[in-house]
């Protein structure tokens, strides 16, 4: 009997307008969560990839006019000790400097492993209008993959603290605005329904929306019949 009831009791949670927002509301809230923090880990790649792009333009068009007037006079030792310098760098992960023809001057670095790196090409300018060469720096992109990892539970923090307070309020405006009322008016009509038939008993629940004209609607047909 006792198992019976208990049923009987899930059932109807389970069936509850209540427990059916909640539950739509939760589902959504998650996906938008879920959604959110994948965007928002993005975005914030995406603004760390441009720093870093930027500081590599500033790099290469700083190497660039370091060696530019050792390229127009082809003083290959000076190149190769300005790149040296430039490569002591640990976010450098390879240097190429070419010639006016394209063919490799210069390099300093490994080339075989620049997965987790950035490319950036700037040309190489000596008093003329015409470049007199090109410097391309590999510059290392592990600094981001540890910011956005240090960063991921921040995030999800962050994510999760708003999505619980939305939740909370919704769930507040729900039972406040809908679930309360709703059972207002259903306990009075099943009051009336399974009483001795007294017409004399009104809802009394006139607030202006939905269900209040419901109550209001009743009232008038109950007052037409008696």
């Amino acid at each position: 009997m006792n198992f019976f009831k208990v049923n009987q009791i899930r059932e109807r949670r389970t069936n509850s307008l209540v427990f059916r927002f909640n539950l739509v509301t939760g589902l959504a809230l998650l996906a938008v969560g879920v959604i959110s923090t994948f965007v928002t880990s993005y975005i914030e790649r995406r603004t760390l990839l441009a720093d870093i792009e930027k500081q590599a333009v500033r790099t290469a068009d700083l190497l660039a006019n370091n060696i530019a007037s050792s390229m127009f006079t082809f003083n290959q030792y000076k190149i190769n000790g300005t790149v040296a310098a430039f490569g002591n760098d640990p976010a450098i992960k390879y240097i190429e400097v070419k010639d006016s023809s394209g063919k490799i001057n210069t390099f300093r670095g490994e080339k075989k492993d620049l997965t987790a790196t950035l490319a950036v090409t700037r040309p190489v300018f000596f008093n003329t209008t015409e470049a007199v060469g090109s410097v391309t720096l590999w510059i290392s992109t592990a600094s981001v993959e540890r910011l956005l990892n240090r960063g991921w539970w921040s995030i999800i923090l962050r994510e999760a603290v708003g999505l619980a307070f939305l939740f909370i309020v919704l769930t507040i405006l729900m039972r406040r605005e809908i679930s309360r009322p709703l059972s207002l008016v259903a306990a009075r009509l099943k009051e009336i329904a399974q009483g001795d038939g007294d017409l004399t008993k009104r809802i009394d629940y006139t607030a202006d929306n939905e269900i209040g004209d419901v109550s209001r609607s009743f009232n008038q047909f109950v007052d037409k019949l008696t």
